[in-house]
């Protein structure tokens, strides 16, 4: 199958279990080598998967406004590039901005790592 589509997939994943509060289905999204950056209260903030897993696991907030846009996908060989433009996430009525990295890993597309920024 065209690895653009699975990579699709894998994001669409991603964005699923955050509305679906499904830490099993999240957990299954990513390498175990996995790093996170995003804005901080001083500056960037970094995360691995056992500091985001609490965070995703804890929020409770609506996301019956949450809207997400795959807007770009490249691929070359076993790396691929992602952004998706989203509104609403975790309650937070602004738009940002999500950067994702994406390696394939046994056969399957795992996010290595994910950046983003809130406008």
């Amino acid at each position: 199958m065209d690895d653009k589509i699975e990579i699709k997939k894998a994001i669409q994943s991603y964005i699923d279990s955050w509305v679906e509060r499904d830490v099993e289905k999240f957990k299954s999204l990513f390498h175990p080598e996995f790093i996170m950056v995003g804005p901080g209260k001083d500056g960037p903030e970094y995360y691995d998967i056992e500091k985001m897993i609490p965070r995703f696991s804890s929020a409770d907030t609506d996301w019956s406004q949450y809207r997400a846009i795959v807007s770009f996908v490249d691929a070359a060989g076993d790396v691929a590039s992602v952004i998706v433009e989203e509104f609403g996430f975790a309650g937070l009525m602004q738009p940002a901005t999500s950067y994702f990295h994406l390696a394939k890993t046994k056969g399957k597309w795992l996010i290595t790592a994910k950046s983003y920024h809130f406008h």
